[in-house]
């Protein structure tokens, strides 16, 4: 590897790190002064494992909450979150219980 490889690797991994760290500071910050701070689109990204272009066609489709300001998209992680648990896939019991209680209640 070349020196210059080398050197792009290093600072592709610095920037990595900082924006890591940006990101637990800001979780930081919003967890002790009780106001969350807004997401940008490549937190939001990060945060919810897609890229960016998947992020731009759910909000296209208005398919997961965001906020727009001045052509900029904004996200919060807490209703990110909030929205990935409206996927939840059921258990085989929470279907057996839906089951007795269906039946239960034709008797």
């Amino acid at each position: 590897m070349s020196s210059i490889d080398q050197t792009l690797k290093e600072v592709r991994e610095g920037l990595k790190d900082l924006k890591e760290l940006k990101e637990f500071l800001l979780e930081k910050e919003a967890s002790t002064s009780g106001t969350e701070i807004p997401s940008d689109i490549d937190e939001s990204a990060l945060f919810l494992n897609k890229s960016k272009n998947t992020i731009y066609a759910m909000v296209r489709n208005k398919e997961i909450p965001h906020y727009k300001h001045r052509n900029r998209l904004y996200f919060f992680k807490s209703e990110l979150a909030e929205w990935l648990k409206g996927f939840s896939q059921k258990t085989k019991n929470d279907i057996n219980d839906e089951v007795d209680s269906i039946l239960s209640k034709k008797k």
